[in-house]
């Protein structure tokens, strides 16, 4: 009961609905749930969601599915998570090794800025990084139509990076061995490849090498938890599943390159630049493959962990102690496994680790920062023992 300006006036509690509440004000539900010992979703503090990893069957070197007969999908998987379910598509392109995408290239090749090896057929090329990714689309689900999100564009620029510096794919790996399509003494057609036909192939090889260029494309539907972490299982996944195609040329192209060769080298040696006249045909086999060769030494896991504070002055338990709490005995923070839900992923404090389920960590990161009134050294210490613990178990279902 209040007074103001000499009037009554009456105040009541307003109550609302856990599910309401979180819809409010997520963070003081979740305060709310901290305090008594328990989880929104009803896990436990480092209890996971199970993952389900499956071959999607959509590539087509497929050889029981021929209904893929003509796709241009030769990797695929099904992630499923809870409602969450990922499918990855892993597709390929052709580029010149010697492409040069900028016209000051052989200006800082000159100045020292960019080193450079000539290759065993002569050509000119920069030493750079020997790993190699996958350019990756991500698209959400969610019955509109409209430019992406920027939530998927940083999950598909996160995911081209963690591919790029974990070293699970070389550049000698996407190499393309070029075969020639000709016929044999009886007129059918054969495709000529492999080491007992190296002489015959340096024979008709053209100038320039080529190399595979891998894209993907994920698409999630009813998207729950850690968005980053689902996406990048369905990544790895995939790519163990990937099969390159074997490319060649046709015996009409190889014998047109001969010429073109010579009159490339004539027109060098006068001073010319004409790399512009060599045109090639290459074909991909719709039936020969082969695996993409994957480190199967760099893959990790993926975890994703919540920090949340409940504002009660309660003792910090040791990083080797249970994150259990009871209804007498409080926490200040919680290290929430997999946040799930409105109230756990709105935390602005996380922790993500890629662990490799060894002793071997191919990154961590950390929002929020790490001060005794954010993230303690004692919460990452905590999660980089419960991923890795838990990437060695869920490894060996890729």
């Amino acid at each position: 009961m209040s007074e103001m300006n000499g009037e009554k006036m009456k105040l009541t509690a307003l109550s609302m609905k856990p599910s309401k509440l979180a819809l409010v004000a997520s963070d003081v539900a979740l305060e709310k749930y901290i305090q008594i010992g328990l989880r929104p979703s009803l896990r436990k503090f480092d209890e996971f969601r199970p993952v389900e990893v499956s071959f999607a069957g959509l590539s087509t070197y497929e050889k029981k599915k021929k209904s893929n007969k003509h796709s241009k999908i030769i990797g695929s998987s099904v992630v499923k998570c809870g409602p969450t379910v990922v499918v990855c598509s892993v597709s390929a392109g052709i580029v010149e090794d010697s492409q040069e995408l900028t016209n000051d290239y052989r200006l800082k090749l000159d100045k020292g800025i960019i080193d450079a090896e000539r290759d065993e057929n002569g050509s000119i090329q920069a030493n750079g990084p020997e790993n190699a990714s996958i350019y990756t689309v991500v698209e959400v689900s969610k019955g509109r139509n409209g430019p992406p999100l920027p939530e998927e564009m940083s999950v598909s620029q996160s995911l081209y990076d963690t591919i790029l510096h974990s070293g699970l794919i070389k550049k000698s790996s996407l190499k393309i061995r070029l075969g020639l399509k000709s016929k044999d003494k009886d007129g059918r057609p054969q495709i000529i490849r492999g080491e007992e036909n190296d002489e015959l192939l340096k024979e008709f090889a053209p100038s320039k090498t080529f190399s595979y260029v891998l894209y993907s494309k994920i698409q999630v539907y009813s998207p729950t938890g850690s968005l980053f972490d689902l996406c990048l299982i369905s990544l790895l996944k995939a790519l163990k599943e990937t099969k390159l195609p074997e490319v060649y040329m046709t015996e009409k192209t190889a014998g047109t390159q001969i010429s073109t060769n010579a009159r490339s080298r004539d027109s060098i040696n006068n001073g010319a630049f004409s790399s512009n006249l060599e045109q090639y045909n290459l074909l991909c086999d719709p039936k020969n493959s082969h695996h993409l060769e994957v480190q199967t030494k760099n893959l990790f896991w993926p975890s994703t962990f919540g920090v949340v504070f409940n504002g009660v002055n309660g003792e910090n338990k040791d990083a080797e102690g249970d994150l259990e709490m009871s209804q007498n005995k409080s926490l200040s923070s919680a290290l929430l496994a997999d946040p799930e839900g409105t109230a756990e992923e709105e935390a602005t404090r996380k922790i993500k680790v890629l662990p490799d389920g060894q002793e071997n960590i191919f990154g961590i990161e950390v929002i929020g920062g790490i001060t005794e009134s954010t993230v303690t050294k004692a919460d990452i210490k905590r999660a980089i023992k419960i991923s890795q613990i838990r990437a060695k178990v869920e490894l060996k279902h890729l």
